[in-house]
């Protein structure tokens, strides 16, 4: 018989008066109920933390943030962390909801396949709860590929997985840096750490979780200037984990299949593994801060003499190829929206929606409820209000 491990279950909230009463109670309804409940408030302003503490229940354990860090992301999750006795981590949104067997399946699915990471199935609702008849699995991404598929599908800087299903052995997660800075590719970055360390991943095709789709979320089509804003930087931290990771020359050569320069490295070549990492990403992308941050990262390896002469030696790449391509593939961050309300507000030129899957479906279900008209009428308005000078 299986042993009842503790689990630590994690809600962080700002302001989510709205939803917050739902997924604490979901929380308490569990089935499995061998758990602590950490709640931490992001410095809310509205009666979300007399939410939280309404509820009565020993296991609930309430950690109050003297200011709001200007979004959700990592930073939480290491306050949580400071306090958490579990052997596992689940983190649930506060506008989510655990369905009552949720954590039972979790905890069985990853004893079952000895998992370090682990996603079970989330069905998608609207902000009133009725269900949209959709699944992340069955119409968003499809679970039980590779650990080195996914972290192939992850260079876009797109999650493949279902947040609302996520469950961590929080001794991994004690093992990889996090990036506390990051919002938008806070939890696939850490995914993505997780995995080039090691992490032993697995899925639950069960539904655990309800996943509101509303126009307050951080990552709604609302607020796609927003996203394109943080992006700029975020996909740059980002592409980090790949151009540092250490993992094995196979591994790598899983990722990126296609890779010339990694093709021809075996374990005994650490030391030209930086520079094929760098190269492989930078043929595999267009997203214009990958390119950069490879850019940047094949430039130090280059200025490194000795090694710079040992790779063109076996590769026959050299800094005249990094100058060349530079020249030749141009990328540009930034332009100026003339429509904008503000003449010097800068948006994404050469990261168009269709390359941001993440939120191009997520628009989908925006246009579906109506917001989508709503807020192209407003978009008119404010244009015609810049038009005749009214700001």
């Amino acid at each position: 018989m299986m042993k009842k491990p503790f689990i630590t279950v994690m809600t962080s909230y700002y302001n989510d008066q709205e939803f917050l009463a739902d997924v604490i109670s979901s929380v308490l309804a569990q089935t499995y109920t061998h758990f602590e409940y950490i709640l931490v408030n992001h410095a809310s302003t509205d009666k979300s933390r007399e939410i939280a503490h309404s509820f009565k229940d020993p296991r609930i354990k309430h950690i109050d943030l003297p200011m709001n860090y200007g979004g959700s992301g990592n930073i939480l999750i290491k306050k949580a962390l400071e306090v958490a006795r579990g052997e596992y981590l689940k983190i649930i949104c506060a506008d989510d909801m655990l369905r009552p067997n949720g954590l039972e399946i979790l905890v069985k699915a990853a004893q079952a396949q000895n998992a370090d990471l682990l996603f079970g199935n989330v069905a998608f609702v609207k902000a009133d709860k009725t269900s949209l008849g959709k699944t992340w699995f069955a119409h968003r991404y499809p679970a039980g590929l590779s650990a080195a598929e996914y972290l192939r599908h992850f260079i876009s800087g797109t999650s493949e997985f279902p947040y609302a299903g996520n469950f961590v052995k929080i001794s991994a997660l004690r093992k990889v840096p996090m990036d506390y800075v990051s919002i938008q590719l806070a939890d696939v970055g850490l995914w993505v750490s997780l995995l080039f360390n090691g992490a032993k991943l697995a899925f639950s095709q069960k539904i655990v979780a309800d996943y509101r789709i509303h126009p307050r979320q951080i990552s709604s089509a609302s607020k796609l200037q927003i996203i394109g804003f943080r992006c700029l930087l975020e996909h740059f931290l980002y592409y980090k984990n790949y151009l540092t990771a250490r993992t094995s020359v196979k591994f790598l050569q899983k990722i990126f299949p296609q890779a010339k320069y990694l093709a021809q490295l075996t374990e005994q070549d650490r030391d030209f593994v930086p520079f094929a990492v760098a190269h492989a990403l930078y043929e595999t992308t267009n997203i214009p801060a990958c390119i950069l941050a490879c850019r940047l990262k094949l430039a130090e390896i280059l200025n490194n003499y000795e090694l710079a002469g040992r790779i063109e030696k076996k590769f026959g790449y050299t800094i005249k190829d990094l100058r060349d391509d530079i020249v030749n593939r141009p990328i540009n961050l930034l332009k100026i929206d003339p429509h904008a309300v503000h003449d010097n507000r800068p948006v994404l030129k050469n990261a168009p929606l269709k390359e941001m899957s993440y939120f191009y479906w997520r628009r989908l279900w925006f246009a579906v409820s109506g917001h989508e008209h709503r807020e192209k009428r407003r978009q008119q308005k404010r244009r015609k209000q810049n038009e005749i000078g009214i700001v």
